[in-house]
């Protein structure tokens, strides 16, 4: 799946995937980050100095811990508190074993 979506023509070349195996074992109780990275990829779009359209995907550890894929559209952002990006759709899958792991990637990918 993930070679499908580097092969799409509007991923050629702007696909670079972030890998973090050191957090494979989901995070203890006491760990505060909420949301903690396994692997993701960001495609730009479309990318001028003052406007952006950009794919996300990620699997991540979502506390309690579950595992989590979350895929969105993103665009640029100047409103006044300056965070860089809205994300104008998102949706998030959650998975309890490796079956659904792979089952909620490729709802993401298809997204």
């Amino acid at each position: 799946m993930a070679n499908e979506l580097d092969s799409h023509p509007s991923a050629a070349d702007r696909t670079v995937w972030h890998w973090h195996p050191d957090r494979t074992e989901p995070p203890q109780a006491s760990n505060r980050r909420r949301y903690l990275l396994l692997v993701d990829t960001t495609i730009t779009l479309y990318n001028t100095r003052d406007d952006w359209l950009e794919l996300t995907l990620d699997i991540a550890w979502l506390a309690p811990p579950k595992l989590t894929v979350d895929a969105a559209v993103e665009v640029a952002c100047w409103c006044p508190q300056d965070h860089n990006m809205h994300q104008v759709r998102q949706a998030q899958w959650h998975a309890v074993n490796s079956h659904e792991l792979v089952e909620t990637f490729a709802a993401g990918t298809a997204m």
